[in-house]
């Protein structure tokens, strides 16, 4: 059971917005919920543009990165991309690529296989760059804990330039350059960027420094907005200020699809005109990760960048099968889990949910982790144990750092890295009960009162039979795009009555609800759980979008929870 809190935001502020900025008072009090209260922020936040981008020459050794890339282009050294297997090292490797190439300049790339290899810089890579001549390792979204490796590197005759964004446990990494929003000495004013975004920020240093030597003809970096806009997606990050005005601007390109893997991809997932976070999240990006989830990521790489149509097609329905391998391998292990957790109730009283498997498949553990936590509401991490070695992945809730809680369990384990929702972990040989054990130990002692119950954060009433079409068409998609750190605006509607309701697929539903008699249609995703026999009289919370349809516009109505 979620617990509904109704913010009350403070009515001298949002009268204050509203007469300022002339806007009306629903988006005045969703304004202030987002923590928005001076009309100059606010205008920064409703109209994320371009020229409101940060200096990347603030991001900490930007300006030495810079110049070792024009320093190697002038000698012609042989240059390595070396990138993460999900979407947004994906991605980066792709914007780098392409960017690489515009410029004249012949760039390689590396992927390392999930299964075979796993997460981060090997050193049998860098052997086999040495080998090839290599002077140049750039690493993008991966390198921030691979300091040994890249010292190896160094030994060998490789500078490395690292582009990431993870959390840095050691900043003395003998990189040539360590550039990380998250490094203490970082002047970068925001901190939340994925690996795409930091990758965005040095083509736009290296394009400034180019231009200012007199290069003419180079490539504008806006074209790219479409690959750090899937990668700043993917990734999660919190959908505010930089990250917010780069998926506005990438999510037009997206809707335009000039770019044929785009346009490929759009189309074999069935995303149409209504291009939004949530389409582009659950439609897009799990077909970019099925590549690298259920073999290698190249293949995702080389449909962002085919200039060629029919080869991003051919390409698009490949990865089309592999995300519908994946589901099915998901399906499996999720079915796996619960047949355990009937066999052992007792592990739903402990603090998190850890499941450990034989040969469970790598890629997607990370995938079932997430839907553990949306099913239990708790920090959840599915590991795989395969020849000998144990390895997975971790999702977490609002409220509870993963990576902190993996910090403080570290001597169980060989290594680990992530964010404070989702992180990677190697467990050590012998160590899975002791690491399990300590896990919860550190839950337990954090939140001595338990682990915070999921929320619904409700944004203000608004009775369904108030609905403004105009308000919501002039004001309300300002706030897009929605994401983590600005959801979607959720409102309260009491005494609605539910008329008829049809489930489909997944606990989804469809329902014919009334309210002071007033008809509407409205759908709810993964909403199995509800106990409900029309006509049922309830409060419901929801939440608004549009969607296109042979021109016209349709308002839709999700919900979000319902209580009696």
């Amino acid at each position: 059971m979620r617990e509904w809190v109704i913010e009350k935001p403070e009515k001298g502020l949002v009268k204050y917005l509203s007469e300022k900025l002339s806007i009306s008072e629903i988006s005045s009090i969703l304004l202030v919920n987002r923590g928005i209260v001076e009309p100059h922020e606010a205008e920064r936040f409703l109209y994320p543009d371009m020229s409101l981008m940060d200096d990347p020459f603030s991001l900490p050794d930007m300006e030495k990165a810079v110049e070792r890339v024009i320093e190697a282009i002038k000698r012609q050294e042989k240059i390595v991309i070396y990138g993460d297997y999900d979407a947004d090292g994906v991605t980066s490797v792709a914007v780098l690529n392409m960017f690489f190439e515009e410029l004249g300049v012949k760039s390689y790339y590396y992927i390392p296989h999930r299964e075979r290899e796993g997460y981060g810089i090997h050193e049998d890579a860098v052997k086999c760059f040495h080998s090839l001549g290599m002077k140049l390792l750039i690493s993008v979204d991966c390198g921030t804990t691979d300091g040994d490796k890249i010292g190896f590197a160094r030994e060998k005759g490789i500078d490395t330039i690292i582009l990431d964004h993870h959390e840095i446990k050691d900043e003395d990494i003998p990189a040539y350059a360590f550039v990380n929003p998250k490094r203490s000495d970082s002047k970068y004013p925001f901190r939340e960027l994925a690996g795409v975004g930091v990758v965005f920020n040095f083509i736009a240093a290296l394009r400034k420094r180019l231009e200012e030597k007199g290069e003419r003809g180079l490539p504008h970096v806006e074209k790219y907005l479409d690959l750090v806009a899937l990668g700043t997606l993917a990734d999660m990050v919190p959908l505010l200020d930089q990250n917010r005005i780069f998926v506005k601007h990438g999510l037009e390109l997206i809707r335009r699809a000039e770019r044929p893997g785009i346009r490929a991809l759009k189309e074999v997932s069935g995303l149409g005109k209504n291009v939004d976070t949530f389409g582009v999240t659950y439609q897009l990006i799990p077909r970019i990760n099925a590549a690298g989830r259920m073999g290698s990521a190249r293949k995702s790489v080389e449909l962002l960048t085919t200039p060629c149509y029919e080869e991003a097609q051919e390409i698009a329905k490949f990865l089309n099968r592999k995300n519908s391998e994946r589901q099915a391998v998901e399906d499996r292990i999720m079915r796996e889990i619960k047949g355990i957790i009937e066999k052992n109730p007792e592990v739903l009283e402990e603090p998190s949910l850890v499941f450990c498997g034989e040969n469970w498949h790598t890629g997607v553990v990370g995938i079932v982790a997430s839907r553990l936590v949306e099913e239990y509401g708790k920090p959840s991490i599915v590991l795989s144990m395969k020849n000998g070695r144990i390895k997975g992945s971790g999702r977490s809730v609002d409220g509870v750092n993963l990576y902190e809680a993996l910090k403080g369990c570290e001597s169980f384990l060989e290594k680990f890295g992530g964010h404070k929702l989702a992180a990677g972990l190697t467990v050590k040989p012998g160590s899975l009960k002791d690491f399990k054990e300590s896990f919860n130990r550190f839950l337990r002692n954090r939140f001595s009162h338990g682990i915070p119950r999921p929320r619904i954060r409700i944004d203000t009433v608004l009775p369904l039979s108030s609905l403004d079409f105009g308000f919501i068409s002039r004001e309300y998609e300002l706030f897009a795009p929605f994401g983590p750190k600005n959801p979607r605006p959720v409102f309260l509607s009491k005494d609605v009555i539910i008329r008829s309701a049809e489930f489909f697929g997944r606990g989804n539903v469809r329902m014919r609800v009334e309210h002071k008699g007033k008809s509407f249609q409205v759908v709810g995703f993964k909403r199995g759980g509800w106990d409900m026999d029309p006509p049922f009289r309830c409060s419901m919370v929801y939440s608004i979008s549009f969607n296109d349809y042979l021109g016209e516009r349709y308002l839709r109505i999700e919900v979000e929870d319902i209580k009696s």
